[in-house]
């Protein structure tokens, strides 16, 4: 497409979701370590169990959902807020 203008990217709400949620899975596995080889084996145990990356997405996404969900409930008990870290009280 010649001549296409490409938009900048916009933060709209999915976005900033989207970024907190990575923070958070991110934080609760550091603060949850013992969860961390666990989630390792699920990912390659999937990766050599499917045919191709839209099954292991596929599979993949409710068990990331599950833990955003425990992870949410970790960021209420702890005070963890998105961009403040591990734990942290803002």
């Amino acid at each position: 497409m010649a001549g296409a203008r490409i938009e900048p990217l916009r933060r709209t709400d999915v976005f900033d979701r989207v970024l907190a949620e990575r923070g958070l899975f991110r934080d609760w596995f550091c603060a949850q370590q013992e969860a961390v080889p666990a989630y390792v084996r699920f990912k390659n145990v999937l990766a050599h169990a499917v045919p191709d990356v839209a099954t292991y997405t596929d599979v993949k996404d409710p068990v990331v959902d599950l833990l955003i969900a425990i992870a949410a409930s970790w960021a209420e008990e702890s005070g963890w807020l998105p961009h403040a870290g591990a734990g942290s009280r803002v």
